[in-house]
């Protein structure tokens, strides 16, 4: 209890902040894995990912403008107009019935889930000395990845309960987002209303650039990061799709099994950042990572069995890997990076959206080379090449690793 108090010795800011993190994170990750399933009530399969490379670039362009936004502005007001952007466009998806306001909302919606993680990075940055970013960090990454655990359970259990009564059962999963966005709206207008933001150097984005590209380290961190967000893309867009239209499990045990699979995250994020601020560097732990994750993935290529035990063991060690990177890349990150470096961060959160471009077209390439055209009914074949191909190209993240040089 003493450790975890000096961790969170800046007060009761920092723990509201984390607080509104895990209920910012609930209320977008309830619907993560259903988004792809309703989208496939709006446009034909082969274009779902299309939408999300859309949403993408939307967020891509956000990010670029963030920067300058936040100089002037200021993160409150910043956070304030997001999160009232992402409540009217969750208003839209549950209750409006047109496709094309539909589509649009998801769009929009999806954009700014996207960047609003820089904001919230912003300030418990802003409270996180140097020496106890790991614990921070990974008590942040804990209460996140809590939510992430409780969300696909929530949002099956809503998909199962509403689909038997016949209407939009989606439109419950958005509205239940819009009730957990409402106190995360009005408790950050209260308490963070007086927030002082650092001064932002202002840098240009050419700039930045080219400082990425002269310090090899961070360049190197900021491309496992993408890795990891490529990964999770495919993951989110492809895997629930597949478990559910080939495989055949119901939602409910689709649920089931995300939850049971992304337990690693709560049991060793906290835990690795201890690790990585006391006794080893970063680099070790995050190559063993993308070991793990880069063969288990490899394996779902594999998988057809509709067997419940294996894919749960099966996605339970992907995420064992995921946990360790996702960690690892961050304690790194705001290790070696000055936290007004608003520029540098912003690259580093652009990863994200960077990824969600890619995995699609990614996608594409692979069931194209599969000898099946994107232009018929996608078959299991497209995917269980897709999650071979995936895994073998998270193996660049273990090289890539090697090649840091730790913080210790």
């Amino acid at each position: 209890m003493h450790k975890l108090a000096s961790l969170l010795r800046p007060g009761p800011l920092l723990i509201i902040n984390i607080f509104l993190g895990f209920l910012l994170t609930l209320h977008g990750t309830i619907s993560t894995f259903t988004n792809s399933s309703f989208l496939e009530t709006l446009v034909p399969e082969r274009l779902i990912g299309s939408i999300y490379t859309i949403s993408s670039i939307a967020a891509f362009f956000i990010h670029l403008a963030l920067p300058k936004i936040l100089r002037k502005y200021g993160n409150y007001h910043a956070t304030m107009a997001l999160l009232f952007g992402a409540l009217c466009t969750l208003a839209l998806l549950f209750t409006s019935t047109s496709p094309i306001v539909l589509l649009t909302a998801i769009i929009v919606y999806m954009a700014i889930i996207t960047v609003m993680a820089l904001n919230i990075d912003l300030i418990i940055d802003e409270y996180s000395a140097s020496d106890t970013v790991g614990g921070i960090r990974g008590i942040y990454l804990t209460m996140v990845n809590t939510a992430y655990i409780l969300s696909p359970i929530v949002g099956a259990t809503i998909i199962e309960r509403y689909s038997t009564q016949g209407g939009n059962a989606f439109a419950y999963i958005y509205m239940a987002g819009f009730l957990l966005l409402l106190p995360v709206f009005f408790v950050f207008s209260y308490y963070f209303k007086n927030f002082k933001d650092p001064e932002y150097p202002e840098i240009s984005f050419k700039k930045t650039i080219r400082y990425i590209r002269d310090n090899h380290d961070i360049a190197k961190i900021l491309f496992t990061s993408f890795l990891l967000q490529f990964f999770y893309a495919i993951m989110v867009v492809y895997m629930p799709i597949f478990l559910n239209k080939y495989i055949g499990f119901e939602w409910t045990t689709i649920g089931v099994i995300f939850a049971i699979m992304l337990v690693p995250f709560v049991l060793f994020e906290a835990p690795l950042g201890k690790i990585a601020d006391a006794y080893l560097g970063e680099k070790e732990i995050l190559a063993t990572g993308f070991i793990i994750i880069a063969i288990s993935t490899c394996l779902c290529g594999f998988m057809t069995v509709p067997s419940f035990l294996l894919w749960v063991v099966l996605l339970f060690i992907t995420r064992i890997g995921a946990s360790m990177i996702e960690i690892m890349n961050d304690v790194y990150f705001f290790k070696v990076v000055d936290k007004k470096a608003i520029d540098i961060i912003n690259i580093f959160r652009m990863t994200r959206p960077i990824a969600y471009i890619a995995a699609p077209i990614f996608a594409m390439i692979i069931m194209y080379m599969s000898d099946l055209t994107m232009f018929d009914e996608p078959k299991m074949l497209d995917y269980r090449y897709l999650f071979f191909a995936l895994g073998l190209t998270l193996f660049a993240g273990f090289y890539t690793a090697l090649s840091i040089k730790d913080t210790k």
